[in-house]
This record gives C-alpha cells, structure tokens and sequence, in this order.
C-alpha cells in the first residue's frame, strides 16, 4: 500500500535575503524610531551617544527588520490599520455605501524565522467606517448609534472604547465612551465605530439600504470564488511586487535586507 501522495505548494512566504550589519545598545533618551525595545533595552542600527556595539539574536534582528519594515511603508505613503495591516488611500475599492464606510485593498505583513527569515504576506481588505457624526448626519438614530466598540480620535492616535450613548446638542452630537480609565466624552467627529461588518449592518439597515456587506466582504476576499487559492496567489504576487518596487531592498545602517520575489515552496 502506497503511502500519502506528497507535492509541492507554494505559500506566501517570501525569503529575505539579509546582509548583516551593526547594532547598537543605546539609551532611552536617544532611542528614535529606527530604535526597538527589547528584552528591555533598546536597541538601533545607528551608534548614538555611549552606544555599546552588541551582537544580535534572530528574534531581535527580526524586530529591527520588521520595524524597519514598518518605517519603509511609511515612507511611501502607506497608512495603517493596525500595526502589521498597511493600505494606501489611493487603493479605495468603489462601492455603493461608500458614505457610511470605506474599504481599502490593503495587506496584513509579518516576519518570521525559520531555516532563514521570510516575509509573510496576506491580502486584507481594510474597511474603514465614517465617524459617529457623519453617521448620526446621514440618519442613523442614536438609539443605533451606541453598545459597540470605538476607536477615539486622542492627540492623533485612536483610542479604543465602549459606546454608551450619543447626545445630540443642535447640529454636533457627543458622543459617551467607557475606557479602561473609565467614563468620559468625546466629540461624535472624533468617534468612528469598530469597523466589523455586524456593526455597520446596523446603520444600512436603519437607512433602509438593502446591502448585504458580509456578502460583498466575501465577494472582495474571493471566499465565493470558485477558483480561491488561484485568485488569492495571484493577489498576494501582485502585492509583493508592488511592495518590492517601492522598498526592496531596505537599507539601514549597514543593513541591506532584499525581498526576494518567488514564494517559499512547501511540501503538502
């Protein structure tokens, strides 16, 4: 009796080819953000102060590439939705309820180190909903507009809380939000809603829109595709090259980190 057939699979594990540089232990006060902290102490590619050369382990040369990573995306005008999921404003994908949310095509990344260090790449959509005002401006109720989490708008970072109530005050509404330091208020400009499709089914459905996101989340992830692996390949190739035209190969220091284009093959 045979044993299980095995063949070859592609992934989208993406090989990085590393020529190894410097790195330095250096001080708080002259930590910037080409700096990790680790184990704690911070680390950077660049001498500063009363730097002490150090050599590295592999997880963190894999902090300092996936941060320096982070930084390269940035630098060519990717926004992020979280710390590893990027997306630029000019890839909106057009939709019929584009006032109430916006998606992005966008990309989750990762680094990891097996045998050598390899960029993980994963196409995402990135779904970005209107605020707490635009929405109560469109005709959401307040009665809709509360019970699920947000992110508020605070000295330019989000910060995550628990809607309790909006309250109208003429034109602008407030909006009351619980955080781990308790309750507080925000302005409804300032407070857009977790953007999870069961929550901005709510507000189509109390505009009487008969749109099914779920549905076209799954249309725009190729989950009905008949064809999924194929068609998610494909989408995770074009965004490789897409990101390697713009940042590969990395340099800091006396770093140079180069994505090599064809995927890890793994055996099934």
């Amino acid at each position: 009796m045979s044993g299980p057939e095995i063949y070859n699979s592609y992934s989208n594990f993406f090989p990085l080819k590393v020529k190894q540089g410097k790195i330095f232990k250096i001080s708080e006060q002259n930590r910037t953000n080409d700096s990790v902290y680790y184990r704690g102490t911070y680390y950077s590619p660049y001498p500063s102060g009363s730097a002490e050369e150090t050599q590295p382990n592999d997880e963190l040369l894999k902090d300092m590439i996936l941060n320096q990573f982070g930084l390269a995306l940035e630098k060519n005008h990717y926004l992020f939705k979280s710390d590893y999921r990027a997306y630029k404003i000019t890839k909106e994908l057009k939709h019929d309820d584009a006032d109430i949310f916006r998606i992005f095509d966008g990309f989750e990344f990762r680094i990891i180190k097996l045998d050598s260090f390899l960029l993980c790449i994963d196409p995402k959509i990135i779904i970005k909903s209107s605020s707490i005002q635009d929405l109560y401006e469109k005709g959401v109720p307040t009665s809709i507009l509360k019970d699920f989490y947000v992110d508020v708008l605070e000295e330019g970072e989000p910060r995550r809380a628990y809607l309790n109530e909006v309250l109208p005050e003429g034109n602008q509404v407030t909006c009351k939000v619980v955080n781990d330091y308790g309750e507080k208020t925000s302005p409804g400009i300032l407070t857009k809603p977790d953007s999870r499709p069961e929550v901005l089914q709510l507000f189509l459905n109390a505009l009487n829109r008969n749109h099914d996101i779920e549905k076209l989340k799954r249309k725009l992830t190729f989950l009905d595709s008949p064809t999924a692996s194929k068609d998610r390949f494909e989408k995770t190739i074009k965004v490789l090259k897409e990101i390697s035209q713009e940042i590969s190969p990395l340099k800091f220091g006396n770093f140079e980190v180069r994505i090599e284009d064809s995927p890890l093959v793994i055996k099934v």
